[in-house]
């Protein structure tokens, strides 16, 4: 099903394997000096808010939708692209710039808590999702997160960039969830594009328009499709 149309190049989700934010209310207590201590309901004991939550999901889509995409236009994952051999400085520091540069090629996703899945496999999710987008990169960002209790829903704003002049933009929805004092992400395939499924995922195609043809005065055809033709005047000798 054809997600949108901007202009020759067009993102579009395909079956796999075929061809506010809330404003919180603050309640300010006096405390005299008897050593008690606030705490609130959304931050849970680890502190971590459902709205600074999604600020770090959408962070980390948006993280790793570029660094995905560079790995696609054939940028080096791994940092300047020199062998594994390095400058000949030893065992010891070639060993050190591996650790270095693996740390810094884990998915951003891999570093939030989700319920439902593991980070790893959430990471790995979202890869296959966008593996077909041919280095189109995301930006996202944390809209209004809503509901009360346990539960809370971030509203997620997308751009893909398709052209540098054009982009693909729409909302999707994640659902937060608070287990043990701590926010999580519920992992879900919807929250990158809400019309995904199970097997789904989204690509891009680009189409040559069809030149049309070019007419003058009551109608008449001056350069059919398909064929052209040149005119103009010459001097008389």
């Amino acid at each position: 099903m054809r997600l949108t149309s901007a202009g020759p190049t067009t993102l579009h989700r395909r079956r796999r394997g075929t061809p506010r934010r809330a404003s919180a209310a603050v309640v300010v207590a006096a405390l005299v000096a008897l050593g008690l201590t606030a705490c609130t309901d959304d931050g849970g004991e680890s502190g971590e808010s459902p709205e600074s939550l999604a600020d770090d999901l959408a962070a980390a889509l948006t993280a790793d939708s570029t660094r995905l995409g560079e790995t696609e236009d054939g940028g080096d994952a791994d940092g300047d692209g020199q062998g594994e051999a390095g400058s000949g400085s030893g065992r010891g520091a070639g060993a050190g710039a591996d650790s270095d540069a693996d740390a810094d090629d884990r998915p951003a996703l891999a570093g939030l808590d989700f319920s439902g899945a593991a980070p790893d496999v959430a990471a790995t999710d979202f890869a296959a999702i966008v593996e077909g987008l041919d280095g189109t990169a995301a930006t996202v960002s944390a809209q209004q997160v809503s509901g009360d209790g346990d539960t809370r829903t971030a509203t997620l704003a997308w751009s893909w960039a398709v052209t540098e002049d054009e982009s693909w933009d729409y909302t999707s929805e994640a659902t937060l969830e608070q287990d043990g004092g701590a926010w999580t992400v519920v992992w879900d395939r919807a929250l990158v594009e809400p019309g995904l499924g199970a097997d789904d995922v989204l690509d891009v195609t680009t189409t040559t328009p069809e030149r049309g043809e070019i007419t003058g005065a009551r109608g008449r055809c001056w350069s059919p499709s398909g064929r052209s033709s040149a005119t103009g005047s010459t001097r008389p000798r």
